[in-house]
């Protein structure tokens, strides 16, 4: 997750990587959208309020790159196509053993932690120790 934090936020005083500037265009229009969704829903919420307890309302939607990183590397899975015998793809699990101790070892070298505990999991290829 570090690498898609230092990518996809703007952390450093250096100028916001690419990334961060398309994240950031992407996540104010889903608020946008957000704050569409929600409106209505003061409106019903103060249809039940006894008049005069509340003048004015409104629900806000507030997304940041910092909440959309975790987001992202929660949903990201890893899917591979090994030959012709699983072309619509495979999870790690299905491969080898052999395949997917060198998926372990990539995966640890990429996150810059050789020690990392890696694992498999049959839905979503992911772990709180890997930096994706």
């Amino acid at each position: 997750m570090a690498r898609l934090e230092e990518r996809a936020t703007h952390a450093r005083q250096a100028g916001a990587p690419a990334e961060y500037r398309q994240v950031k265009t992407a996540l104010t229009k889903l608020e946008a959208i957000g704050r569409q969704l929600i409106a209505p829903l003061w409106d019903e919420m103060q249809l039940t309020l006894p008049p005069g307890l509340a003048e004015r309302g409104e629900l806000q939607v507030a997304v940041s790159p910092e909440d959309f990183v975790p987001w992202l590397a929660d949903r990201a899975r890893l899917r591979l196509v090994t030959g012709q015998h699983d072309a619509e793809s495979v999870e790690p699990l299905e491969v080898g053993s052999g395949l997917q101790s060198l998926l372990e070892l990539a995966a640890q070298q990429a996150a810059g932690t050789p020690t990392a505990d890696v694992a498999f999991k049959s839905t979503y290829w992911a772990n709180e120790n890997v930096k994706v």
